[in-house]
Order: structure tokens, then C-alpha cells, then sequence
């Protein structure tokens, strides 16, 4: 009813303050109150077995409602965020790790994007099991398992492509594409013929494997290797910008084009 930009100054002593509200408890122990507060009265053993098992209603409903709302368009973008984690006794977070993360303490969230409008499609919290890491595969089927049953090409980096996940999601009507690292199914003839014919920026070469597996490695500042399961040895032109001097136009294939473009939509969520 009495809406304050701050919730101290229902304690405040000068103007702002309520009488009625002081009289019931004091500021440090609301706060005190809040800081614990609990969607969810899980057993002992839910507790252990779980460690999301407090506010996995919440997270459930959240999931739920993003995929009740609104049916994404075909290109989307699956990727990681980091979320700033205060509590000492987060039992997910990530605490003062040395890593090259912008944020010191956080929660690692997997999540997949519509591409143009940055909305989230579903997450799944990176629960850090002590004796069960969760494995790229098995993120990458519950993530794309939510999704509505239609053909998606979900843009993904090298943490997260392989020719095996490639085929996987295949199978299940999905089309995997994105950068690709070089012990993850790179035909050793194709890394050959790299070394022989990238002579220039711009200069890409490809091969093609069943079922519809295409691989091309592209000379940009360095050489980079793309896995794409729809594309095909399509050329394009990217924009690059050069240290000290003007923009160019670098020819390209296809699927790093189409990468650039849809790759970024977490990041456009965040």
C-alpha cells in the first residue's frame, strides 16, 4: 500500500518511517528473516539428494512458464551465464575460483536463446554434483529435450560441439552448428589440405561426411574449424575490422556468418 524506493526507510526515523511497521520487529531482523526465506519445506532426504531441492518449485514454475508463453523462431543460441552469488553457503556456486569469469563468486547457468530477441527459451542450474559432473552430452539433451518438437539450429562454441552430439541431436530433429575443436572429430586429410591451401584471410576449405556432417576450417586471424549439421559449402562475406585501418569486407562460409549472427544471443539476454 505505502510504496518506499528503499525497504530501510520503513524504518527510518524522519518522514519516511512507519510507526506500525517498527512495532513489529526491528529492520535487522526482517532483513535476517528474508535472507533465509524458502520456496519450498523439502525432507532431510529431498534436501541431500537435492541441492536445488529449496527453490526447485520456483525454478520448475520459472521453466515452465518461459516454454507456456512464447514458441521461439528456429535459430537459437545455447550458451553459459554466470549469476553473482553473496551467500556464503550457496550449495551451487562457485566460490572465488581462478578463472577467466568476470565475476568472482557465482552460479554457472546453462541456458538456450531465441537468436534475434535474446529470449530465454529454458536454463538449467549447474548444480555441481561432487561425484557426478554434469557431462556436455547430458546437458545438451535435457536442454534441447524442453524445446517444442519442431526443427531448431541451435548455434553452440567448441565446449559444447562434437561430431558425436552432432549426430545425437540429429536424431532428435535438432541441427547442431558452431566452432569446433580440433580433437573432436576433424578429418586429418582436411587439417592436411589446411596447412597447404589457407594462404590468405578468407581462405576456407570443407569436406562433407554422412549423415550430413559439415566440417570447414576458415582463415581469419587464426584458423578456425566449423561442425554444422544443415549447412552446406555456401560462401559469404563477414565485416572485420583491422587495427589501424578500415573496415573490410573477408569473404567466409556460410556457417561462420550465420554463427556470428545467432551466437551472441545470451549474452543479448544478459
Amino acid at each position: 500500500m505505502c510504496k518506499l524506493p528503499n525497504e530501510s526507510l520503513y524504518w527510518s526515523e524522519d518522514v519516511f518511517g512507519y510507526p506500525f511497521i517498527k512495532s513489529l520487529m526491528t529492520r535487522a531482523r526482517y532483513q535476517q528473516i528474508k535472507r533465509v526465506i524458502n520456496v519450498a519445506m523439502p525432507t532431510p532426504e529431498q534436501n541431500a539428494a537435492d541441492k536445488l531441492a529449496k527453490v526447485r518449485p520456483f525454478l520448475d514454475l520459472v521453466n515452465a512458464k518461459c516454454k507456456q508463453l512464447y514458441i521461439p523462431k528456429e535459430n537459437l543460441g545455447l550458451d553459459e551465464s554466470q549469476i553473482l552469488c553473496c551467500s556464503r553457503s550457496a550449495r551451487c556456486s562457485h566460490r572465488g575460483t581462478k578463472t577467466k569469469k568476470p565475476l568472482k563468486n557465482y552460479i554457472n547457468v546453462y541456458a538456450i536463446h531465441e537468436a534475434f530477441t535474446g529470449y530465454c527459451c529454458t536454463f538449467k542450474i549447474d548444480e555441481r554434483k561432487a561425484n557426478e559432473k554434469d557431462s556436455v552430452k547430458k546437458v545438451l539433451v535435457e536442454m534441447t529435450s524442453k524445446l517444442p518438437p519442431r526443427p531448431y539450429k541451435i548455434a553452440v562454441d567448441r565446449h559444447y560441439n562434437s561430431v558425436d552430439n552432432a549426430k545425437l541431436l540429429l536424431n532428435k530433429n535438432k541441427y547442431l552448428y558452431g566452432t569446433l575443436r580440433t580433437d573432436r572429430g576433424l578429418p586429418k586429410d582436411l587439417a592436411a589440405r589446411a596447412k597447404t591451401e589457407l594462404k590468405e584471410r578468407g581462405d576456407w576449405v570443407w569436406d562433407m561426411a554422412p549423415p550430413s556432417l559439415f566440417v570447414t576450417i576458415w582463415k581469419d586471424i587464426i584458423d578456425t574449424v566449423f561442425l554444422s549439421t544443415f549447412h552446406t559449402p555456401t560462401s559469404s562475406t563477414v565485416e572485420r575490422r583491422i587495427r589501424g585501418q578500415a573496415s573490410a569486407v573477408v569473404t567466409c562460409p556460410q556457417v561462420a556468418k550465420d554463427y556470428n549472427k545467432h551466437m551472441g544471443a545470451c549474452d543479448q539476454c544478459n
